[in-house]
């Protein structure tokens, strides 16, 4: 928030019949601080003190003076009056709207499905007389049907010494 901001939202403060801040609280938010970001922080945390009434002035005046940081706070979540502060309700989707109903019954629905076919569904098993390891995983036997039984302990021999 800029300085012009800041010493507008204090006048319009002061302004306020009643005021909502009297002329010593404005002049210590500029004067206790010199950072601007402490000046907000004062600001703000005078105005809360002051109540829900002080609070709803006090949006209302930055909604007007300064809309785009209104919206990046998010205030538009808050109803500001002059009479105070009141959140929002946030309505988010009922299991009673007509949308809520068919997600809910698109949910179930697949679930359902899903349990049928793995309850349904047969385990799996090797074909009858094959290994339980697969063909690429089935452990090499001991005399290759191409070499003669005694060269396989050479090969074996020169494999380790490679």
């Amino acid at each position: 928030m800029d300085e012009e901001i800041l010493r507008d939202i204090l006048d319009h403060l002061l302004a306020q019949n009643p005021p909502v801040l009297s002329n010593r609280e404005a002049a210590e938010v500029l004067e206790r601080n010199q950072v601007r970001q402490d000046q907000v922080s004062c600001l703000v945390d005078m105005v809360l003190k002051k109540g829900q009434g002080a609070c709803g002035i006090m949006l209302d005046l930055l909604q007007q003076l300064d809309p785009h940081l209104y919206q990046d706070l998010h205030l538009e979540y808050y109803w500001s009056n002059t009479d105070a502060c009141v959140p929002k309700t946030i309505e988010f989707l009922d299991f009673g709207e007509p949308l809520g109903i068919t997600l809910i019954v698109i949910s179930v629905f697949w679930a359902l499905v899903t349990v049928v076919i793995v309850v349904n569904s047969p385990p799996a098993s090797p074909p009858s007389g094959a290994s339980p390891l697969c063909s690429c995983c089935e452990p090499v036997p001991q005399n290759s049907p191409g070499l003669p039984p005694r060269q396989l302990p050479l090969l074996l021999q020169l494999q380790s010494r490679a």
